[in-house]
């Protein structure tokens, strides 16, 4: 398995979003963060299992967005904008939820994003529902999408044997035509392959001034922080509009 850290430095996305990061308060931002990058964290305080991370280069502008209430607190969801320019901003939604009742969650989820933001919205995150059976016709689920696109076609939770899988890690967006390519890669870190966006290039704003942010509410984190402090690798070079968003599990 790849370290996350070398694959982290080595693929050099704009923005990588981590579900089910098992982090607690108690870990600190600068244990898990590399070179040329910050980190926005939701963590699951009371119990184990779950939480969010979402990491971005230092060189983007970032802004955290304001907390949100919705039905379930079982989901856990960090909002940020990502400043294109004077005029345009992108939402990024970085997003678990887990087995239990995860339809309706999503579901209320969309509807609040669909209903409540303008801006062009990429939502990434580990949703524990298989893509693979909404468009059999035996599929009782009948999910209502909010006019987002879901883009991952592919297996991203293989079985053992690799002979067959699940795609239980979405990436969805409300215009497609933004999106150059999408996918999964065959990296597989922890039991599920990354999947990836590129959105098309375009002028992005940037700044070397940033703040960090943990509002609202990642493996082991154990494992995590053994990687990172392994691995003194050195900055990374300045990233170039229209690289990747990745949703790392």
């Amino acid at each position: 398995m790849p370290n996350p850290l070398a694959w982290l430095l080595h693929n050099k996305p704009y923005i990588l979003s981590i579900s089910e990061t098992w982090l607690k308060l108690h870990i600190k931002d600068s244990d898990l963060t590399p070179p040329n990058y910050c980190v926005i964290r939701n963590d699951r305080i009371h119990k184990k299992g779950g939480a969010v991370a979402l990491l971005f280069s230092s060189f983007l502008l970032v802004i955290p967005y304001s907390k949100h209430s919705f039905k379930s607190g079982n989901a856990e969801l960090i909002l940020v904008l990502l400043q294109v320019n004077k005029h345009k901003c992108i939402c990024i939604a970085s997003l678990y939820i887990p087995p239990e009742d995860n339809v309706p969650i999503l579901e209320d989820i969309l509807s609040w994003l669909s209903t409540n933001n303008t801006n062009e919205t990429i939502i990434l995150g580990d949703v524990n529902i298989n893509w693979d059976t909404i468009p059999s016709p035996t599929n009782s689920l009948n999910i209502n999408l909010y006019n987002f696109t879901q883009l991952i076609n592919s297996t991203n939770r293989p079985s053992k044997d690799f002979l067959s899988g699940s795609t239980l890690d979405w990436i969805e967006v409300f215009h497609f035509h933004y999106i150059s390519n999408s996918g999964t890669l065959p990296d597989l870190l922890g039991d599920h392959l990354p999947s990836f966006t590129h959105c098309l290039p375009s002028f992005l704003q940037l700044s070397h001034t940033y703040t960090s942010t943990r509002h609202l509410k990642t493996h082991s984190p154990q494992f995590i922080l053994r990687c990172t402090k392994k691995n003194q690798l050195e900055h990374t070079q300045n990233l170039t509009p229209g690289k990747c968003c990745y949703l790392l599990q």
